[in-house]
């Protein structure tokens, strides 16, 4: 059973086409590489910009580029979420506690897991 590539191709971007026909050559079947040319004489990409590319390949996309935090480092970071996460509790309590919204004495607890919870989803997001 043969597979249908074309379509495939049709959704690759024109960088992504010339990459399977130069660079990553050896990791795609023949059908792959044919419907990957058709796609790139269809789309009228000039040979000077694939023998361009071929000299010089793009760069790989790096997502993250650092280093590992110690043990030492790790501690103080988790000191300080430990210390930002209570005062921020502490600050929501005491307001809603002069409004009279709620018992600081009841609800500080909840308050301060829900405190964490948002605090440490936001830096999920802040990576």
């Amino acid at each position: 059973m043969k597979l249908d590539y074309t379509d495939r191709m049709k959704k690759r971007s024109d960088e992504e086409l010339i990459e399977i026909v130069t660079i990553n050559k050896s990791q795609y079947t023949t059908e792959a590489l044919e419907a990957a040319l058709k796609e790139i004489y269809f789309r009228e990409i000039k040979i000077d910009y694939i023998e361009k590319l071929k000299e010089s390949p793009p760069e790989p996309l790096i997502i993250f580029q650092g280093t590992k935090a110690n043990y030492l480092q790790r501690i103080i970071n988790f000191l300080i979420d430990f210390v930002a996460v209570i005062t921020i509790a502490y600050v929501i309590m005491t307001i809603l506690d002069i409004l009279n919204f709620i018992d600081k004495r009841n609800s500080g607890l909840i308050i301060l897991f829900l405190v964490a919870f948002c605090y440490f989803f936001s830096e999920l997001y802040t990576i």
